[in-house]
Formats: structure tokens, C-alpha cells, sequence
């Protein structure tokens, strides 16, 4: 298990996420739900072991939140919007002042992404970041809760409210993307770091092998493979509303994984992995949308010979990204702690 490194392991969310957007095995909602899970863990780690230990903090701690989520998030969308004026994508726009302006500052300040219609995004991954934003705004009040007097009362009444929003979530056919359903993923990560507990390593690899069976047990039926397959292969809405919830409680299986990678030491080479993921995570959506565009059309061994090329034009993007903005971001460039949580988000 100890090539479960912080940095590829995520890395391989993000692949999981490219994964489904080019084949029809998909996982990639549940490697989102992961992606929260370490976001709470780090962001804790983060507030606790240094924000917090210094003077303006909070003013820091949004400050390196912006310069991690937006320059990334502003290169992938353009990169989309000119894909879709080139390849004339079907896109609609809002109709009244109200929702232009919804429209505007979503597609600048990601807030509010998630509630927009799908013909009106060019991009499609940062519903994740709306709620990723949202997790922001109210973990430093979150923090303080589990460091007050009332530290067992609060905790409790957390979790009570985090299960109750999964919950929500389960029984919800078609449900919006409200931070309230997720924020289960969130407080697992919060609690892991707070209590400083990582699974030992028999134990994730034991989760593990359970959670591999359970893929290949699911893909090999072909009454089950809907679990772990594409929307866009006829799936009815009564298989959707099982994807959706196998894919949730697949993803609280599996939360010890990511939380042993986090564990496990990190060098230079897993961090620049990490680094690299966000942007993997964001600007797979303009060159595989295009991909699909143009091929999508084509029979599976036709379109084959073309995915490797989606795939290279993909990494060569976020390498140049990386480049440009690696040098240019005002954020540190080392942390006290190891592995760096700075790279340790989407």
C-alpha cells in the first residue's frame, strides 16, 4: 500500500475522472467524493498547524484558497469557450438581468456554478469547486466549533446534521448540487485529521481489496454494470437513481484509502504529481468535450486510435499551464507540514 503516495493517488482520482469522460467505465463521481473527503482532512491540517498559528490567518488562509482554485479555473473555462464557439456547441443564455448576472460571476468567481443549467456552462467539473467554495466560507466557523468548550455537543450535532444531508442526498432522485448533501464527505476528512487517525495499513488494504471486488464483481454482470458505467449508455432513471446512490456509499467505503494516503510520505516527484492534478481535473473537460464532438459518433475500435491523442493533447495543456502559473502564483512554496496540504485539493 505504500504506493499509495498523497500526489498519485490523487492523481489517480483525477484519471478516474478523465476515465469516464472517455470510456464507458466510470467512477468518477466517487473519486469526487474522495476528493472532498481529503479536502476536509487537509484543509483542517491546514487552519490547524499553520494558518491558525499566525497573524492574519484567515486573510492568508482565503488569500492561498484564491490563488489555488481561480488562475486554473479561468485558463480551462476559456479553453472551453473557445472550443465550443470553434466546434459550435449547442449553448444557451440566460434571459433576464438577474440570471446574466448569476451567469457572469459564476463563470468568474465559480460561487454559484453548480446552480447554473447545464446549456449554460462551458465547463462541467467545477460544480465540484462551487461546493469546494462553500466547504471554504464556512470551515474556519466549523473549526472553532470543534475547539470550543462545547467541543462533544458540537461534534455530534455535525455529524447528526452531515448524515441527515446524506440522507437527503440518498433519497433524492434528482437532487441539485447543494453543499449540504456533501459535507458528510467533508467532516469524515475533518474528524480524521482532528483526531489525527489514519487506517493502519492491513485495514486499507483490506478496504481496498474489498473495494476492487466490488468494480469487477459490478462491471463483469451485466445487470449491475450500470453501477459503474457511463450515463450516456442508456442507463433508465430507475438505474441513475442506483448509480447515484451505489456511487455515494462506494465513496464512504472507500474514504480510509484516501485517508491512508495521506499517511504515506510524499518527495519532490508525488508533489509535483499533486500539483499537477488540479489542473488534470480541470482541463481534460475542453479537449474531451472537443474529442467527443468529433468523434463521439464513431464506433468504439474506430474512435479507439484517437483517445491516446486527447489523452497527450490533455497532459501537454496542463504541463504548460503548470509552467506558466507554478512560477507566477504567489502562494509558498513549502509548508510545515509533510506532505505539502497546500497541493493536496482538486
Amino acid at each position: 500500500m505504500r504506493f499509495l503516495q498523497p500526489g498519485r493517488f490523487r492523481f489517480l482520482l483525477a484519471f478516474l475522472v478523465l476515465l469516464c469522460h472517455t470510456c464507458r467505465f466510470d467512477l468518477g463521481m466517487c473519486a469526487v467524493y474522495l476528493f472532498f473527503v481529503l479536502s476536509g482532512y487537509w484543509i483542517y491540517r491546514m487552519w490547524d498547524e499553520k494558518y491558525s498559528r499566525t497573524a492574519n490567518g484567515i486573510q492568508k488562509f482565503y488569500l492561498s484558497r484564491f490563488w489555488r482554485l481561480f488562475p486554473v479555473f479561468w485558463i480551462a473555462n476559456f479553453l472551453s469557450c473557445a472550443t465550443a464557439i470553434v466546434l459550435h456547441f449547442p449553448r444557451s443564455f440566460p434571459t433576464t438581468l438577474l440570471a446574466w448576472l448569476h451567469y457572469a460571476f459564476s463563470n468568474l468567481f465559480i460561487l454559484g456554478y453548480a446552480a447554473l443549467p447545464k446549456r449554460e456552462t462551458f465547463l462541467d467539473p467545477p460544480w465540484s469547486l462551487d461546493i469546494e467554495i462553500r466547504f471554504y466560507l464556512v470551515s474556519i466557523f466549523l473549526f472553532y466549533l470543534l475547539r470550543s468548550k462545547r467541543e462533544r455537543f458540537a461534534t455530534l450535532s455535525l455529524i447528526f446534521a452531515a448524515v441527515l444531508g446524506f440522507l437527503s442526498f440518498l433519497l433524492t432522485k434528482h437532487p441539485d448540487n447543494h453543499f449540504y448533501y456533501f459535507g458528510i464527505y467533508f467532516l469524515v476528512g475533518i474528524l480524521a485529521a482532528k483526531c489525527r487517525w489514519t487506517p493502519s495499513t492491513p485495514i486499507a488494504r483490506g478496504i481496498a481489496l474489498t473495494a476492487l471486488a466490488i468494480v469487477i464483481l459490478a462491471f463483469a454482470f451485466p445487470a449491475l454494470r450500470f453501477l459503474v458505467q457511463n450515463d450516456r449508455h442508456g442507463a433508465t432513471a430507475s438505474q441513475l437513481y442506483s448509480k447515484q446512490v451505489f456511487q455515494a456509499v462506494f465513496a464512504l467505503l472507500a474514504a480510509p484509502i484516501a485517508l491512508f494516503s495521506t499517511s504515506v510520505s510524499s518527495d519532490i516527484l508525488d508533489r509535483k504529481i499533486g500539483d499537477v492534478t488540479y489542473y488534470l481535473y480541470l482541463i481534460q473537460w475542453p479537449v474531451m468535450a472537443g474529442f467527443f464532438y468529433r468523434f463521439g459518433n464513431l464506433p468504439v475500435l474506430r474512435r479507439l486510435p484517437f483517445v491516446p491523442v486527447a489523452w497527450i493533447l490533455v497532459w501537454l495543456i496542463c504541463l504548460v499551464s503548470f509552467r506558466v502559473l507554478d512560477g507566477a502564483t504567489p502562494r509558498q512554496k513549502s509548508s510545515v507540514i509533510v506532505p505539502q496540504p497546500e497541493n493536496s485539493l482538486l
